[in-house]
């Protein structure tokens, strides 16, 4: 029986720069974030981060690192994920569309989607990591309103945030309370699309003191309606791919003493999106346009959040004692064309026409609990260190089911496929990093994290499509595995001048293992679980200023070693498993360039090559084919991508304002190991802004993808079991030709 396993697709919205050079949207000198102070040795202007975990200037801390400001993002039009994508090089999303991405670093992946497997690019907003580790099914589109900054960090990042890092992070941090000054804002949009319905959205937020200097509140409230451009040709509807969000926080922050501080953190958001974004590939006969979809069942992701967060943080002096508890409720159910599956079991029995409109539903649930502590020095001596414990008890639940009443009719038995599974797992860790000043120009830095991670699976199934038979008898596996996780990290900093910082690195990022939920319902059965993956990621950097900081320049070199790979292999069904290992290299810079008062420009270009080092014969590949070779290139990223801007600022009638164009190209990828399978990247888009400040009241009109490119930013195979098609072959293109109007204000 010929099987593929279907893959997501990917949905990443263009939109950065016009200068087609190696410049890059790195954060150029901004003052220190409201109510943060100076990293330690940082100079005036110095961009702050917390990358380390403490506060530290970007030009010093060794790491290759993008910076977005929300001033920066305010600029771009930022308001999701994808936005972050354009512009940060190394950084792509190959996933499905909404709540479905999967963000890749740096090449890191085997697929178009993550799938079941632990993302390979860790989600945290304020440090809380956003997604579960195996079972996620993609990857949250937080909404950036009302946010300090974000920060994409490029590598493994495990020593300080764990598994789910093991190419990279990307942290958005959202703004404090305020505990001396009233304040508040809104955004509010509207824009129509070319071949589609208008979107709106709506932002709001209040910072209220309460007592001043010792305790406030911010509440953070959006909505947002954002307009389909896809038609079913099936089913006749159009419009389908529209997307309603909303959410929002409240923040407490208590400082009853100027050494302790206690911040509450309450977040909720709630995403449902009318249909994947996919479209066909190429239009089916007769039809002109290139948006439009024929499917029986229109697939669709719907995903809630909400997370209680509780830091503490405590000043002795020379050292500061950091408590964070949160807990997390994650409810997402993907909901899939099942129709092919009907058309296959009613051949098997004897009725190979039948065809009949059937949805499968496929949840994935969580809660998770997780606290971490620790101790880190604040002082200005050659010693600066970290130290830390972390805790994880996580509660999955998940599924997967088809029901058909044609079906049904024919034998009594409407279940195709009714399966049910619970993945306890809990990970614990103790972690530090120390830095040590040799001298005034040489740093030397290292760290170490040791993990352990426990889980167990119980997998509950009935179906023909689960075990082969129609008999209703329940089978029942399950299965439970235990790994332990050493991830060290070492660095050399050298700083000749103020302005000019080189680095060498060596760190390893490990991904978890988890279960196989149908392997033990084969003839045949797999492996139960599979294990971790890790790699090495070696790099060489430098980051420098120049002109009194008028211009930046980041550029590194890397190299990754990646052992035994989680991927999707086959004995009498695809599982998942560890197979092959691979090599990628590749280099990333990016600046930003501030010449005059009224002139900003930069951009970001990144290459990445991948190839396996070891043939596989057993791995099942999105294009059907089974097995791949040593020097295939891995699947689902663009070997080169480039992004830029330029922006203008002026005078009008008194008043503030500024022009901004953004371009990117995307490089060509594809679906499946090789190059082979569906093509897609290739593309280039141009955005247009322009804005007025009135003073409290700001407008700024906006055309995104400017010249209405097709572009295709992700695309799937087709799906067929013994010959029956489940899935046509599709692809997530750029949103069309948008034209829109923010109005923003402040109080």
């Amino acid at each position: 029986m010929e099987n593929r396993v279907p893959i997501g697709q990917a949905a990443l919205r263009a939109g950065i720069g016009l200068v087609a050079l190696t410049l890059g949207p790195v954060a150029h000198a901004q003052s220190n974030p409201p109510g943060g102070a100076a990293a330690a040795g940082s100079e005036p202007g110095d961009v702050v981060v917390t990358a380390s975990k403490r506060e530290e200037s970007l030009l010093s801390v060794p790491i290759s690192i993008t910076v977005s400001s929300g001033a920066d993002l305010m600029r771009r039009g930022a308001t999701q994920i994808d936005d972050i994508v354009a512009s940060a090089p190394g950084l792509s999303n190959s996933g499905g569309g909404p709540n479905q991405a999967n963000l890749v670093m740096r090449g890191v992946t085997t697929g178009v989607s993550a799938g079941l497997q632990q993302s390979t690019v860790a989600l945290f907003i304020d440090d809380l990591p956003t997604d579960p580790g195996a079972g996620a099914l993609g990857t949250s589109d937080l909404r950036l309103f009302d946010v300090q900054r974000v920060e994409v960090l490029r590598g493994p990042q495990g020593t300080l945030f764990g598994s789910g890092s093991l190419s990279g992070a990307v942290r958005i941090l959202t703004n404090r309370p305020d505990l001396d000054r009233l304040g508040a804002g809104f955004e509010a949009s509207g824009s129509t699309t070319r071949g589609g319905r208008p979107s709106g959205d709506g932002n709001a937020m209040i910072n209220l003191p309460l007592i001043d200097g010792r305790l406030g509140v911010r509440a953070v409230g959006y909505a947002s309606d954002t307009g389909g451009y896809i038609d079913n040709v099936l089913t006749g509807r159009s419009d389908v791919n529209w997307v309603h969000q909303y959410g929002g926080r409240l923040m407490i922050l208590a400082k009853p003493i100027d050494s302790l501080s206690i911040l509450l953190t309450a977040a909720y958001q709630q995403s449902q999106p009318g249909a994947s974004g996919s479209s066909s590939y190429a239009p089916p006969r007769g039809v002109s346009r290139d948006n439009t979809e024929a499917t029986l069942v229109e697939a669709t992701a719907r995903l809630s959040n909400a997370i209680i967060n509780i830091v503490t943080t405590a000043d002795f002096g020379s050292v500061s004692l950091t408590s964070s508890t949160s807990y997390s409720r994650r409810r997402l159910l993907a909901i899939g064309n099942a129709s092919g599956y009907v058309t296959l079991v009613g051949a098997l029995l004897g009725a190979p026409n039948l065809v009949e409109a059937t949805s499968s539903y496929l949840p994935s649930n969580s809660d998770t609990i997780t606290q971490e502590i620790r101790l880190a020095s604040t002082g200005k001596g050659p010693l600066r260190w970290t130290i830390g414990a972390y805790y994880q008890d996580l509660d999955g639940r998940g599924g997967y089911s088809v029901r058909s009443p044609a079906i049904g009719a024919l034998i009594g038995v409407e279940t195709l496929a009714d399966l049910k599974t619970t993945t306890p797992v809990t990970e614990s860790a103790l972690f530090g990093e120390a830095s040590y000043a040799l001298s005034d120009k040489l740093d030397l830095a290292a760290g170490l994290r040791f993990g352990h991670i426990d889980q167990s699976f119980t997998t509950r199934a009935t179906g023909v499509l689960m075990t082969n038979s129609f008999d209703p008898t329940e089978m029942v596996v399950h299965e439970s595995q235990k790994e332990s996780a050493v991830t060290p990290r070492f660095s050399l900093t050298y700083r000749p001048t103020r302005d000019l910082t080189f680095y060498a690195q060596a760190a390893r990022g490990f991904r978890t293992g988890g279960p196989n939920l149908t392997a033990g319902l084969s003839p045949a059965p797999p492996p139960l679980t599979y294990q971790s993956d890790s790699l090495w990621n070696y790099e060489l950097g430098t980051k420098s200023r120049w002109f009194n900081g008028r211009l930046r320049l980041d550029v590194t070199a890397y190299l990754i070693d990646w052992s035994n790979i989680q991927a999707s292999l086959y004995q009498g069904i695809a599982y998942i498993g560890n197979a092959g290992d691979a090599h990628i290299y590749g280099f990333e810079g990016e600046a930003a360039a501030h010449p005059w008062a009224w002139l900003d420009f930069g951009g970001s270009f990144s290459f990445s090559h991948s190839e396996l080092t070891k043939d596989v014969g057993n791995l099942s590949r999105t294009s059907g084919l089974i097995g791949v070779t040593a020097g295939d290139r891995l699947p689902a990223s663009p070997e080169i991508k480039i992004s830029s801007f330029l922006q203008g600022s002026f005078a009008l009638a008194g008043r503030n304002g500024y022009v901004r164009l953004d371009h990117q190209y995307v490089g060509v990828a594809y679906s499946d190991f090789g190059l082979q399978g569906a093509r897609f990247g290739g593309f280039n888009s141009l955005a247009l802004r322009g804005g007025i400040d009135l003073g409290r009241i700001e407008f700024i009109a906006f055309v995104n993808n400017l010249f209405d490119s097709k572009g295709k930013v992700s695309a799937m195979d087709p799906t067929f079991i013994s010959g029956v098609p489940l899935s046509e072959k599709t692809a997530i293109r750029l949103r069309p030709r948008t034209i829109g109007l923010t109005i923003r204000g402040s109080f």
